[in-house]
């Protein structure tokens, strides 16, 4: 697989408990959920599921919120100045509120773009897997994120699952049953608790200290790039059975 770096780790496989009060809890906070038309002109693709996360992995997030901040400050920060996972390290003003509402501004969503190497891979993906974006935000945040993901067709055959945040910026996506499915999100956060067959922490070549990878996760792939995350999937594509036995 390249420069596709595996992290594997003997520990106990996650049991999804349904008296789990944490588990109950959160179920109530998944607050959109689509389930859209399957393409049944779609042939020969796997029943394998990829749980593909949004912000900084579909689209450009901070990048975006980075550009609007530096508009308002009249300042030239980019990517590798951000340090902290709620932007203060690019104004030092911000409240956790001011930066829920950059993500739900008309400004912020006419303005993200989206991944160009995620683009060029989404064929590839669209044509071999099923797919489900798995995202949080506040209500406004993942109406609108919504919209803008139909631009490119995950609104036709496509499920989207939105978790609503409430008083904190968490990202747990505990919630969703992945099991054997693929996940690829750029939070480590959001990938350790999870009970998905393979795991993919998408680094997009950055070091933050949301996207390090931890110690004792099953199945953890890093993938610095789109290409290095395709080489991984069409590993899978061509071995699904690996993925039932949790490589």
């Amino acid at each position: 697989m390249g420069g596709v770096r595996r992290y594997l780790a003997i520990s106990l496989k996650f049991n999804k408990n349904k008296n789990d009060k944490y588990l109950t809890t959160y179920v109530k906070h998944v607050i959109m959920r689509l389930e859209l038309k399957s393409d049944s002109n779609k042939e020969d693709k796997n029943d394998v599921r990829i749980f593909l996360d949004c912000d900084d992995t579909i689209i450009n997030s901070s990048e975006c919120i980075i550009d609007l901040l530096n508009k308002k400050n009249g300042t030239n920060k980019t990517i590798k100045d951000l340090k902290d996972f709620h932007y203060r390290s690019i104004d030092k003003t911000l409240t956790n509120e001011d930066v829920v509402k950059l993500f739900e501004s008309d400004d912020f969503w006419n303005s993200v773009n989206y991944n160009n190497e995620f683009l060029n891979t989404k064929d590839f993906i669209d044509s071999n897997f099923d797919v489900t974006v798995v995202t949080c935000g506040t209500e406004l945040n993942l109406k609108k994120k919504a919209n803008k993901l139909n631009s490119i067709g995950y609104g036709t055959g496509y499920n989207f699952v939105g978790i609503l945040i409430k008083d904190d910026l968490n990202l747990c996506k505990k919630c969703i049953d992945m099991h054997l499915g693929i996940q690829i999100d750029d939070n480590m956060s959001s990938i350790e608790n999870t009970n998905a067959a393979v795991k993919i922490l998408f680094q997009n070549n950055n070091n933050f200290t949301w996207n390090r990878p931890k110690p004792n996760i099953d199945n953890l792939y890093i993938a610095q790039t789109w290409e290095e995350i395709r080489q991984i999937l069409e590993f899978f594509k061509k071995n699904p059975e690996f993925i039932c036995k949790g490589y």
